[in-house]
């Protein structure tokens, strides 16, 4: 008699269970393979280059807050959490503190540890020189003594930040020059109203002291992020040069606004 299909199967199992099936040879293999894997932990590499870094993704705040993601780093075969760096700057009563503190000595720690006491820092000059334009639009609205003093200014800039550093006497040579012209500047950029015109409309007037604020604060948040960092790093160059940039274009336009509110006329006035 013929065998039914349930004979059939019994007989095909009791001869897969008795020797290997070529049907279950794939699964078979793949069982011992992931249990090989199992069973030997995964080692770093003995020699060569450490794996590249694993930086996860930052979310919208850390993003619009300047933070960093924390970085994974992989070195001599463990994983190890490095510490995010986050750029933290000075507030504006640290800042204060500081400046103030900066007018008497060099705050232990303030300079960066690798910086020659001396060399010429070009990108530093330049930034400086730019300083001296400033000068020469006073000298245009016959501002002679603003003149005088932002051509000192630009040379005391360039001995203390491009030349000569961690030196006491040309930093605090340039500090205090530094802090007479910011007050000169000051008193010239509200001078108009002083000496205010009656053609001039007071609705310009009103509109003119948030302006001259605006423009004299700009360059001040450049310097306060410039104070955050060691003088002589990287950081501590590129926030202070946009101080000098940022101070020659803003204390110019509050120059020419003050000028062009109390209605005087452009004269060129010798500089002696």
């Amino acid at each position: 008699p013929q065998p039914t299909g349930l004979q059939t199967l019994s007989s095909e199992d009791t001869r897969c269970s008795s020797a290997p099936c070529p049907r279950m040879a794939p699964a078979t293999s793949m069982l011992n393979a992931m249990a090989a894997i199992d069973a030997h932990s995964l080692s770093a590499p003995a020699h060569g280059k450490p794996a590249p870094a694993l930086r996860r993704g930052t979310s919208w705040e850390e993003r619009m807050g300047g933070g960093d993601a924390s970085v994974m780093t992989a070195e001599e075969g463990g994983l190890l959490e490095g510490a995010a760096t986050r750029a933290t700057f000075l507030t504006f009563r640290e800042f204060a503190s500081k400046s103030l503190a900066m007018l008497v000595s060099n705050p232990e720690g303030s300079y960066a540890p690798d910086v020659p006491k001396v060399r010429l820092d070009a990108a530093m000059a330049v930034s400086c020189a730019s300083l001296f334009p400033l000068g020469l639009v006073y000298y245009m609205l016959g501002q002679v003594y603003l003149f005088r003093m932002i051509s000192v200014l630009t040379v005391t800039s360039v001995l203390a930040d491009a030349v000569f550093h961690n030196s006491r006497f040309f930093d605090l040579l340039d500090r205090y020059w530094a802090t007479a012209c910011v007050i000169a500047i000051v008193a010239n950029a509200f001078s108009f109203l002083a000496d205010v015109p009656t053609s001039t409309s007071p609705f310009w007037l009103i509109a003119a002291v948030p302006v001259q604020l605006a423009l004299l604060l700009t360059p001040l948040s450049c310097l306060k992020k410039s104070r955050s960092f060691a003088i002589g790093s990287e950081e501590w160059r590129k926030a202070h040069a946009q101080w000098h940039y940022a101070a020659a274009v803003c204390c110019s336009l509050t120059a020419l606004l003050s000028f062009s509110l109390a209605g005087h006329n452009v004269a060129l006035p010798s500089p002696l």
